[in-house]
């Protein structure tokens, strides 16, 4: 019955029942809070695991908008999670102040950018499309 219900936790039931079954059968069979407290802990260390992961991966950058004239023409892209706000002329953003990033250019839909050494172009989509 409680490998039945651990089972619908996959890889987590072959820890468990790996540990439940390296006991000898001398020993006390484990009781539900030590079971619960196992896979508390089993559960903490994969929910940590898969934090480390997310971490690591960044969100590509992406285009929110273009607006304005000639030369107030200005660009907001979210680059690593924050916004950056790009005016036609001005190599380096408005907002914030950062040398990792260098305006190429802004011709609507499109801006082009320099991220650390990569060229990065980046265009508004149609609505709906």
């Amino acid at each position: 019955m409680v490998f039945g219900a651990l089972a619908s936790f996959g890889s987590l039931a072959d820890g468990h029942a790996a540990q439940l079954s390296a006991k000898s059968p001398m020993e006390k069979p484990m009781s539900i809070w030590g079971m619960l407290q196992l896979e508390s802990n089993l559960l903490a260390k994969q929910h940590d695991a898969l934090n480390k992961n997310q971490a690591r991966q960044k969100p590509a950058p992406a285009l929110l908008s273009i607006y304005g004239v000639a030369a107030g023409l200005h660009a907001v892209v979210r680059v690593d999670g924050r916004e950056v706000l790009f005016q036609q002329g001005r190599l380096k953003p408005v907002m914030p102040n950062t040398s990792a990033l260098k305006l190429r250019y802004i011709k609507p839909p499109c801006i082009s950018f320099v991220h650390g050494s990569r060229r990065k172009t980046l265009c508004l989509t149609p609505k709906g499309s």
